[in-house]
């Protein structure tokens, strides 16, 4: 598996598509969701299978791994009782890990525009939480090797998904203001590496027959801690 997707990559290289130099290991791999699940326990063993794969065929693909938004959060898919995720994926595969891959949806049942203006959102806490993680759970050198990328941000209000319970979503200028918040906040953050911009289709485009799913532009942040390849 690893060694056909490294080289689909360069085949995709070879025919003018940008270099692919960082990959998300599977996408919110502790939900059990469209896409299934997995414990933290076998999360770790597949990144390091991963790492020793392309370290063997000399790829320097750079590997980021996913995780709840919070050091203390249990994967779905673990027993009761099991330890934090990133305790458990870290403490077995941080060598193999370039960057932990998390999602900031900070509009979670907004509601409203409203809420924006009469409330203080601090935006930030999702990343926070991540230099807490790495802060916690990894060796003293870790923390700064290890980078921190949004692999999904948008202004979305997920509440009640998919019959769009929360905040309408429409693509209008209220949600655009907002997003435009949330990345100057972000970019200004000293420990963020990059952000994925999502631009998440409304709730009609999602139902039309030709819908492409969602888009994303990728932003780094220069100046930042860790330089992600």
């Amino acid at each position: 598996m690893t060694e056909a997707w490294v080289s689909y990559a360069v085949r995709m290289a070879e025919h003018g598509w940008p270099s692919v130099r960082r990959r998300e290991l599977v996408n919110e791999s502790y939900m059990r969701a469209y896409n299934g699940g997995a414990t933290a326990v076998d999360y770790a063993r597949d990144l390091s299978e991963w790492s020793r794969r392309l370290i063997r065929i000399g790829s320097e693909l750079v590997l980021g791994a996913n995780a709840p938004n919070g050091a203390d959060e249990v994967g779905a898919a673990d027993p009761e009782g099991a330890a934090p995720w990133w305790e458990t994926v870290l403490s077995r595969s941080a060598d193999a890990i370039g960057f932990l891959a998390i999602h900031e949806y900070p509009c979670w049942k907004w509601g409203s525009y409203d809420y924006y203006t009469r409330n203080a959102p601090r935006f930030t806490d999702v990343v926070d939480a991540a230099v807490d993680t790495l802060d916690r759970y990894c060796s003293a050198e870790d923390p700064g090797r290890i980078g921190i990328a949004i692999t999904e941000m948008s202004s979305v209000d997920w509440l009640g998904h998919p019959q769009n319970l929360g905040w309408k979503r429409v693509n209008n200028l209220d949600h655009a203001l907002v997003l435009v918040d949330v990345i100057g906040r972000h970019r200004s953050h000293p420990r963020l590496d990059m952000m994925d911009a999502t631009a998440e289709p409304s709730a009609d485009e999602l139902a039309a027959p030709d819908n492409t799913g969602s888009t994303s532009t990728a932003i780094a942040i220069p100046g930042s801690g860790v330089t992600l390849p």
